[in-house]
């Protein structure tokens, strides 16, 4: 598995959140033609930003405000680890910050900012004509349109590949018995894991594909924590 988590300050990262936009330029054109007394055709063009410069959503906390997965079973429910009595046999996973580097919150979700975005941009035209007809009536005809690019949108990176899915127009059970069949889970007794979705000494297949990437669990409080910025 590749990939982890990065901090803002931490082993020659910059101290921002991310490298803002600064190459972002907004042109404007307009255009008025008269044909004739009574005929007058009008055009415009303009380009738009976003957010210019500032991202509207949280700040990630992973690492400094750690949540603990609730675990009730580690053999798929034959038997129970984990109860209302108590619910955290393993107790609460600390905060440990930036020491754990790309290993941080390991067998857990985890989201982060991109460090290098682009402003979404919005393309807007505009053309009508007007005529003025007898009576000093006004006849008006127009176009309006529109285009973003560039627009950030919140993206999933442990979706099931669709080379797994069925093509089967009817239930197809070779498929679903294949997905939901039980396989040893390999990240079982690793101590960085327990107390987390991947903590069960077996896990479904469906399950082994998504977790090769992200692995997705129970986010349940509380949760303990303390001031930080991750990135």
């Amino acid at each position: 598995m590749k990939g982890g988590l990065t901090f803002a300050g931490v082993n020659g990262q910059s101290r921002g959140l991310y490298n803002p936009d600064k190459n972002n330029v907004m042109p404007r054109a307009g255009l008025a033609y008269s044909f004739d007394p009574k005929t007058v055709i009008r055009a415009g063009f303009g380009m738009y930003f976003g957010s210019l410069g500032t991202r509207l959503a949280d700040v990630v906390q992973t690492g400094f405000n750690q949540p603990t997965s609730l675990v009730p079973t580690n053999d798929g429910g034959v038997t129970f680890v984990a109860n209302l009595a108590n619910p955290f046999p393993d107790g609460f996973l600390q905060p440990r910050g930036a020491a754990a580097g790309a290993a941080t919150n390991a067998g857990n979700p985890i989201s982060f900012f991109n460090p290098n975005p682009a402003a979404a941009r919005l393309y807007k035209w505009q053309v009508d004509i007007q005529r003025e007809l007898p009576g000093r009536v006004v006849f008006e005809i127009g176009y309006q349109g529109a285009r973003n690019r560039e627009l950030e949108v919140s993206r999933q990176l442990s979706a099931l590949p669709n080379k797994y899915l069925s093509a089967s127009p009817a239930r197809d059970n070779t498929t679903i018995n294949y997905l939901t069949a039980n396989l040893p889970n390999p990240f079982a007794g690793i101590p960085q894991f327990n107390g987390t979705g991947l903590a069960a000494t077996s896990f479904r297949v469906k399950l082994c594909f998504l977790r090769s990437r992200s692995s997705p669990a129970y986010r349940i409080s509380p949760t303990t924590g303390r001031a930080g910025t991750t990135r």
